[in-house]
């Protein structure tokens, strides 16, 4: 069981009577899946971690405290900020171990690839290039 988003939890497997209770006390819907699905849930939220992960690693320490200063930029420290935490089990499940975010991650650099030679050929490409989204 893991949390997909604010308010939302995953759980994969047998649910007891306990947790069921715990949840019901806590205002907590409960949403069984199959470990496929949540698998796949998962590969949306390893976009996330991918990203964070990139910049974190190889942004300088003063590309880093610049980013920390700006709107869009805080925003992405705040992502890389947020996962220094995480356990190397975390990003070997998320990157690693899931299909779909092996997938995702393939989609996600292809469309910058492609926003990148379009931007380069002096091309403004984010309103012409449909959002296909995640398969």
């Amino acid at each position: 069981m893991h949390d997909i988003k604010s308010g939302e939890y995953c759980i994969t497997g047998k649910i007891d009577n306990g947790m069921v209770s715990f949840f019901k006390r806590h205002d907590i819907s409960i949403n069984q899946i199959s470990a496929e699905k949540h698998d796949q849930l998962n590969a949306v939220i390893g976009m996330g971690h991918f990203i964070g992960l990139a910049l974190g690693q190889f942004s300088s320490d003063e590309q880093k405290d610049i980013l920390s200063g700006i709107g869009s930029g805080s925003k992405l420290m705040l992502l890389v900020n947020g996962l220094a935490g995480n356990s190397p089990t975390t990003f070997r499940e998320t990157q690693m171990d899931n299909k779909y975010t092996i997938e995702a991650r393939q989609s996600l650099l292809d469309a910058l690839n492609q926003y990148h030679r379009a931007l380069s050929e002096g091309v403004y490409p984010f309103e012409k290039i449909p959002n296909k989204g995640i398969n």
